[in-house]
């Protein structure tokens, strides 16, 4: 055999392997671009993102709720930055984890804001006689129309757009509030033309005639109010400082005015609430559970459970008026008091439920309290809107951002529920940092003054 046979089959095994040499060589150097590209993606990054201050409660939700499932959602961290002190409009939120998770956290992020309910405006005529009764004393009715509907309610002074005989309101929310604020507001007309009518025919003049009698609340159900089993008292959380300086952690919860506001303690006592109401949530979103503590009566003082409008979470509540219909009972209504944070609403009796026992275990934890040493300006005894809307802004209402608390007068507020002034703690608020005394603040922007 020659060398030129031997060698042939020889030199071809040797291209072919070197040819899969090649071949598997530039196979592991793309698997390790590839397995270096997917461990760069999965460093974690921080991503920066600014938020419309008017979109930061939606995106937040109650509690922080919607925050936490778009960081589950995505797992992510995020939190943000308070930039009231540079921007009035803007918030800027920090993404952590990684580069998927962050992109998707964000599209996450400006779903929640996008789908948040459309603002809208709605301008109604109302007799200029019943003007009177529609706001209330000092507004206090025209403020518990606001919060029953959660739109807000205008009073229009314009000459122009108003007649001799009517004025005009404004409301303005979503449709559905406007809705709701609509109707209260034709509720209170008619009830001011029920009096109005009633007064003519005492006086032996012909008062005009209605096909159904109207909303009204009669003052003889108190008899059957004394047979209703009032709740027993249960413990309200009350504020207490570790230190001499009399200062404590506070969230603040829900405002009606700087004289009259709730906050809650923060610690053990916010984790335990959270708790509670998780457990709470899982037994009553439960048909069966449901079926059995529907109520079909209740009294003032009972403490009920409920659901708060635009969440799906169960709260403790106290029933402060029963608004019995008596043509269709499974119509009436409850005005409750969100004993936990504050809130008040009114609910339909079908969605009010009876309370099990070990749902008390926690004190009420809504404190009400009035800052200190500050009143309206110009002599007024009402806080301007205003003035309201800039304490939200500075003490962080509802966003469940810790600030500071400085107690002047602890009064243990009474388990009754009633939001009397009287029962209020004083308090000076400062924020976080402490450079801030929010009460001073208000002076400075020309909403409140000093009392000496």
């Amino acid at each position: 055999m020659s060398d030129r046979s031997v060698l042939g089959p020889l030199l071809l095994g040797a291209a072919v392997t070197g040819a899969t040499g090649v071949c598997l060589y530039l196979l592991l150097s793309q698997d390790k671009k590839l397995n270096k590209e997917e461990k760069v993606s999965q460093e974690p990054v921080t991503l920066e993102i600014w938020v419309d201050s008017k979109d930061l409660g939606v995106l937040l939700g109650r509690q922080g709720s919607n925050l936490r499932e778009i960081q589950s959602r995505s797992n992510t961290r995020i939190w943000f930055l308070d930039t009231n002190s540079v921007s009035q409009t803007k918030s800027k939120f920090f993404i952590r984890g990684t580069q998927d998770d962050v992109q998707y956290a964000e599209i996450l992020i400006h779903q929640t804001i996008s789908m948040q309910p459309k603002l809208e405006k709605c301008v109604i005529k109302i007799p200029k006689a019943a003007e009177s009764s529609l706001l209330g004393k000092q507004g206090e009715r025209k403020r518990r129309l606001e919060v029953k509907s959660r739109c807000k309610l205008e009073v229009d002074k314009s000459p122009l757009t108003n007649a001799d005989d009517e004025i005009s309101i404004i409301l303005r929310g979503t449709k559905d509030q406007i809705d709701t604020g609509k109707k209260l507001v034709e509720q209170a007309i008619q009830e001011h033309l029920y009096i109005f009518n009633k007064v003519k025919k005492n006086n032996n003049q012909q008062a005009l005639s209605y096909q159904q009698p109207l909303f009204l609340k009669y003052q003889d159900q108190g008899v059957d109010d004394q047979d209703c089993d009032i709740s027993p008292s249960i413990g309200q959380e009350i504020l207490r400082s570790s230190g001499s300086d009399q200062l404590v952690q506070v969230y603040v919860s829900s405002i009606a005015d700087p004289s009259r506001f709730w906050v809650q303690n923060v610690g053990p006592s916010s984790i335990e609430l959270d708790k509670l109401t998780e457990e709470m949530t899982q037994y009553y979103s439960r048909p069966e559970n449901q079926l059995f503590h529907r109520l079909d009566t209740v009294c003032p003082g009972d403490i009920v459970v409920a659901v708060f409008s635009g969440d799906s979470s169960y709260y403790r509540a106290r029933v402060m008026t029963y608004n019995l219909d008596e043509y269709d009972t499974s119509q009436s209504t409850v005005d409750l008091d969100f004993v936990d944070y504050g809130d008040c609403e009114v609910k339909p009796i079908a969605e009010i439920y009876e309370i099990r026992t070990e749902y008390l275990r926690l004190n009420f934890q809504a404190i009400t309290c009035k800052l200190a040493r500050i009143r309206p300006v110009h002599g007024s005894t009402s806080w301007s809107d205003e003035c309201i809307d800039a304490f939200e802004q500075l003490s962080c209402c509802a966003l469940w951002k810790p600030i500071y608390a400085k107690i002047i007068n602890n009064i243990n507020n009474e388990s009754n529920g009633e939001k009397s002034e009287a029962n209020n703690v004083t308090l000076e608020l400062y924020t976080l940092e402490g450079e801030k005394n929010i009460g001073e603040e208000l002076v400075k922007q020309g909403f409140a003054t000093i009392v000496r």
